[in-house]
């Protein structure tokens, strides 16, 4: 089977900045390309690479529809590059594979078509174990882009005192003696920054660009030298519970699993909590992203058994459950609203499958209220895909959402090849190349990139 490439082709994502660039990997031209047969055996996608080590563009729209398949070869997973040697975590000897089975998420690179995976989370990692692995879809290859802290720079909370604490800081995401953010589950708590965007910062990245940071600490790395801003550590909001994160013009917005969203103002600076109260060496130095007042509302948005899904071109945001609801949060920032209710739209799921769209098909399979299953808005289709956690589960498609009523259908034959433990979050992208509607996921350190072509 043959397939044709065109220049068109472009990525969607987690970023309500213009989609501009094309992905590294696409040619131009109007003459269409062809490409070589693709080879998949027994399940496993042995992709053709160009020259340059991508892969060849045609062989996405050649991979079977609507049936998942493994990445076959080098790189292909996390634990293909994870850096030597384990750190411990507080229950077992080391913590890498809780970089995604602690409730770890993904931000979304729809420039250069990246998964950016970090975290860990509490005991369940070293609180240094905070490397940034990107999941190339270009390459379909893993990488690690910037590397973990060293182990002796984590630090525990000992009365109102920071002090030394070797790996395991008791669990409370302090900061690092170093400056950076210890390891914390990111559930939908990362965010990439385009380079675009940096620059308007002051923090020049004009290749990869940026990445905020969030957890009780908030931070943004620059992913071209890896060096991290200073960080805002803000004892006062800490809540570990259901976190996301989203980005609107120059201001990140994190609804919480109460009733309120707090906002930190990318272009601010301003002394943290635990700078002015000693807990850092140098507090004289400024921190970066200014807190701005809370937002709020009369219901909770974000929860347990419910999956959240950005919808970042259109400034807005939906929490799928019981009762479903999107949030206008671009018209709520830029009316500098004091609460959301105003903005808060009923959403009501019908179609073949919205019957089978609950809460309890889309988390684990066990009781975990916190796991979530992954989503993601497609701007160019108009589209959301649903990816639940458990095995065999099948994805689902929903369309219609510049109206009140969205249609939900089950993909049938899309029955997924691994469990994700604890969630998948942002774990799960949806892109486009050559034509095609391409999925991609992460389910563990251990298992290999998972893809599938949708349309």
């Amino acid at each position: 089977m043959l397939g044709l490439l065109f220049a068109s082709d472009i990525g969607c994502g987690n970023s309500n900045a213009s989609i501009d660039a094309a992905p590294t990997g696409d040619s131009g031209g109007d003459a269409p390309i062809v490409g070589p047969a693709i080879v998949v055996n027994q399940g496993v996608w042995t992709p053709n690479r160009d020259g340059n080590g991508d892969v060849v563009v045609t062989d996405f729209s050649q991979l079977p529809l609507q049936q998942w398949v493994t990445v076959g070869g080098a790189l292909t997973k996390l634990r293909d590059v994870e850096p030597l040697p384990p750190y411990p975590s507080g229950y077992g000897p080391s913590g890498f594979a809780n970089i995604t089975a602690a409730w770890g998420g993904a931000a979304w690179d729809h420039e250069h078509l990246r998964m950016l995976i970090s975290g860990g989370g509490h005991g369940d990692a070293s609180a240094a174990e905070t490397e940034i692995i990107a999941v190339d879809a270009v390459r379909m290859e893993t990488k690690l882009v910037v590397d973990r802290q060293p182990l002796n720079s984590a630090l525990r909370l000992n009365g109102t005192m920071l002090e030394p604490g070797e790996g395991f800081p008791g669990g409370y995401n302090n900061p690092l003696s170093t400056g950076v953010p210890g390891s914390n589950h990111t559930y939908e708590g990362i965010v990439w920054l385009p380079p675009s965007e940096m620059q308007t910062l002051g923090l020049v990245a004009p290749n990869r660009g940026g990445m905020f940071y969030g957890g009780g600490a908030k931070a943004v790395v620059n992913l071209d030298d890896g060096k991290y801003t200073k960080l805002h550590w803000n004892r006062n909001y800490f809540d570990i519970s259901y976190l996301t994160a989203v980005r609107w013009k120059h201001t990140i917005i994190m609804p919480r699993s109460s009733f309120y969203a707090a906002r930190f103002d990318l272009l601010g600076t301003e002394m943290t909590d635990w700078q002015t109260s000693g807990y850092d060496p140098t507090p004289t130095t400024p921190s970066f992203g200014a807190n701005l007042p809370t937002m709020s509302m009369n219901r909770e948005f974000v929860g347990g058994g419910r999956v959240f899904c950005d919808l970042p071109e259109r400034g807005e945001m939906v929490s799928f459950a019981a009762a479903s609801a999107r949030i206008r949060y671009g018209a709520a920032q830029d009316a500098n609203a004091a609460t959301w209710d105003a903005y808060v739209d009923a959403i009501t799921l019908t179609g073949p499958g919205a019957a089978d769209f609950t809460a309890d098909n889309l988390k684990d399979a066990g009781t975990n209220l916190l796991s979530q299953g992954g989503a993601h808005y497609v701007h160019a289709t108009g589209e959301i895909y649903v990816c639940p956690n458990p095995k065999d589960a099948e994805l689902y498609r929903i369309t219609g959402v510049d109206t009140a009523t969205w249609t939900v259908t089950k993909l049938a034959g899309t029955g997924l090849l691994t469990t994700s433990g604890n969630g998948t979050y942002g774990r799960f992208v949806v892109f486009q190349r050559n034509g095609s509607t391409i999925g991609m996921r992460i389910s563990s350190v251990d298992n290999p990139i998972e893809v599938i072509r949708l349309k």
